[in-house]
Parts: C-alpha cells; structure tokens; sequence
C-alpha cells in the first residue's frame, strides 16, 4: 500500500479510514459469531428452558426486531453527529427496503438449511452463495470485475471454494474408519 504524506492511499482512503473499518469490520464478525450462543445454550439446556422450540427458525423475528432496533439506534446516532441534518438520499429508500426483505428471506432459507443438513455442509454451501450471487452481480451487471486474469483468479477461488464444500459433503457421507 502506498501512501503520501497527509496519510491517503492511492485509492484515496486515509489510514485512520481503514483503520476504522477495519476495527468495524472485526466488531461485526464478533457480533455476527456470537448472536447463535443464547440459541445453542437454550437447545443445549432443555431442563431449563422446556418450552424453547426446537427450530431455529422460531428465533429469527426476535433477531429481525434487533437488526431493525441495531439501524435505528445508528441512525439517531448519525443524526446526533450530523446535528439533525442527516444526507439521506430518497432513491435509495424502495431498495433499502427490498435489501431488507432478501436479506431476511435468505437468512431464513440458512437457519433452515442448517436444521435440515448437518451445520458442517450446510454452513459453507450458505456462506459461498451470497458471494457468488454478489459477484455475479459485479461481473455481469456493474461490470466492475473486468479483464481475463481477474475472471481467471475468481474463477479458480470458487472453483476452490466448490471443491472444498463438495469434500466436506462427501466427508459427512463416507466413513473410511
């Protein structure tokens, strides 16, 4: 990475700008590995707690009303900051709000994913297709991934990333000992 005297990468990011993004990036990953352990500890402790439902999918609307209280939370936050002047801009509204919708309905085909396959094969089949979906998405539509050499890369990590979830299936299928 090369940076110039006030502190910006060629790619016109300050180092306190990544610095910040990356210490949000680490707090989402926190966030996003530990919101299953109430769930887990609930199913782990039916003497506890003996009316918890046994799916995973009973849990997601009290999770979907966190994500809702999460962004409002940050928006007055940002509004605060902003002294009540927010930019927001209003196009970006419909598909903010059909993002929303997705990203709930695909949350919800992974936590029953995940009740119907064991969590080893259903857990990296879940994480490959959103990024082949978003990628191709980048490639076809934005054409923001262009040139051979760069399809070539991505071509040979998901075809990487297949091999490995089609050997973890297959290790949870055979029994060699």
């Amino acid at each position: 990475m090369v940076v110039d005297e006030s502190g910006t990468s060629a790619h016109g990011i300050t180092l306190t700008e990544r610095a910040l993004s990356f210490l949000c990036a680490m707090i989402s990953g926190l966030f996003y590995g530990t919101m299953w352990i109430p769930i887990s500890y609930m199913r782990s402790h039916p003497h506890e707690y003996p009316n918890a439902p046994a799916d995973s999918i009973s849990y997601l609307f009290s999770f979907y009303c966190g994500v809702l209280c999460t962004a409002v939370c940050i928006f007055i936050v940002y509004s605060l900051i902003m002294r009540n002047k927010p930019w927001i801009n209003p196009s970006g509204a419909v598909p903010t709000i059909l993002g929303g919708i997705i990203f709930s309905i695909g949350m919800s085909a992974f936590v029953t994913a995940i009740d119907n396959l064991e969590q080893a094969i259903a857990y990296p089949i879940c994480t490959m297709a959103p990024g082949l979906v978003v990628t191709s998405w980048s490639i076809f539509y934005f054409k923001e991934i262009t040139g051979r050499r760069n399809l070539t890369w991505l071509a040979v990590a998901y075809g990487l990333t297949l091999v490995g979830v089609i050997l973890v299936t297959v290790s949870k299928e055979v029994s060699l000992f």
